[in-house]
């Protein structure tokens, strides 16, 4: 096994998303829809941590919306679907748990660390 060079780190996909049918949200020809979640960047994940970890004692508002947020695209190659955070505010809750707990697992965070970074 190679070492690699900071130029074929950067040539890998790095958007790597999964597609997640949602027959809830059919498509124009009334079929179910699909969306794509994406994985977050490390400075994406950085700063969507510390926003959590800045706020312990209140909780982060819209905490699974402003997940989804970062990771919901309408591609696989990892075009964000919204564009403004507030659209997505009246979307259906049950729809986005389901996202949600797949754009977790995508993106390696458990409920557990979660919580621990709650606690920071």
């Amino acid at each position: 096994m190679g070492a690699l060079t900071l130029a074929q780190i950067l040539a890998t996909d790095q958007a790597k998303a999964v597609p997640v049918d949602v027959p809830e949200w059919p498509d124009a020809n009334g079929e179910p829809g699909r969306v794509w979640i994406r994985v977050m960047s490390v400075g994406e994940r950085d700063a969507w941590e510390l926003e959590v970890v800045r706020s312990p004692a209140k909780g982060v508002d819209d905490f699974r919306t402003k997940y989804l947020y970062r990771v919901l695209a309408s591609d696989e190659k990892g075009t964000p679907l919204f564009t403004d955070f507030a659209q997505m505010k009246n979307l259906r809750g049950d729809v986005c748990n389901r996202l949600f707990k797949v754009a977790q697992k995508h993106n390696d965070l458990d409920e557990k660390e979660v919580q621990e970074l709650g606690k920071s």
